[in-house]
């Protein structure tokens, strides 16, 4: 029983781990995103 909890709460730490990894490339992604939109913009307003 106390064996059986144990497995649980690793595959519960486990998964909350992986999520944080994958939030934080997320998060990465999509700063990117912005940031190479903001600068194609400037780049745009620079030309006009």
């Amino acid at each position: 029983m106390f064996q059986c909890f144990f497995l649980v709460n690793q595959i519960r730490e486990l998964i909350k781990l992986f999520l944080s990894i994958s939030m934080v490339r997320y998060q990465g992604c999509i700063l990117f995103l912005i940031f190479h939109l903001e600068h194609k913009g400037h780049a745009y307003f620079l030309v006009k």
